[in-house]
């Protein structure tokens, strides 16, 4: 789409310059199109009734040894930082809650994405939000903080 908007521009200019005016069509016809990568955050409810999909905009994950030597899990510690895009709901906010947290249930949370270049389902087990940032302006943007028991990426369990 950047490529596209840029052509356009592009475009404007060259009919005010006759030098880029020969120019535009064949940057336009060279203009590749990015496909559009589509990830998704799949979130039971507690129970385990419901199911819940949300657009993922951006998510990293982290594996890492503990801090304190002889202390804590040897298989290290994981969580992932999510940017989700789109609305905010009850059945989101009822995860997140910081209220709750003593008695809040990790759930078994899945990331699935078909981009080509990157693994396509990340499960985590043990999920549990730590953190929890809104923003309200003209675009809708939430940012997770989820700490995890189990990281498993394609199948493969990396702890």
């Amino acid at each position: 789409m950047l490529a596209r908007i840029a052509v356009c521009s592009l475009l404007a200019v060259a009919s005010a310059s006759p030098a880029l005016a020969q120019a535009a069509p064949a940057l336009a016809e060279d203009a590749e199109t990015v496909p559009v990568v589509v990830t998704k955050l799949v979130l039971p409810s507690a129970d385990g009734s419901q199911t819940r999909e949300y657009d993922v905009s951006d998510f990293a994950v982290s594996l890492a040894r503990g801090m304190a030597y002889g202390v804590g899990d040897p298989r290290g510690e994981a969580s992932v930082s999510l940017s989700l895009s789109g609305g905010l709901d009850g059945f989101l906010l009822q995860w997140a809650s910081q209220a709750t947290v003593d008695t809040q249930q990790a759930r078994k949370v899945t990331i699935r994405s078909d981009n080509p270049d990157a693994p396509k389902v990340y499960e985590f087990e043990g999920a549990r939000v730590l953190g929890l940032n809104i923003g309200a302006g003209s675009l809708s943007m939430i940012s997770l903080q989820v700490g995890l028991t189990t990281l498993t990426i394609d199948g493969v369990r990396m702890n």
